[in-house]
């Protein structure tokens, strides 16, 4: 993985696309936590 994500920097556009796949991962990570708070779950009584 560490070869692969040095290879991809000496790309032209590498550094460019390393920062657009961080910037998507952090927000991801932000909506996921507040998806974890704020979702409404319903229970089902049986």
């Amino acid at each position: 993985m560490d070869g692969t994500l040095r290879e991809s920097a000496r790309a032209p556009a590498g550094p460019w696309l390393l920062v657009a796949v961080a910037v998507g991962l952090a927000i991801f990570g932000v909506y996921s936590f507040c998806e974890a708070c704020w979702r409404k779950v319903e229970t089902v009584r049986a």
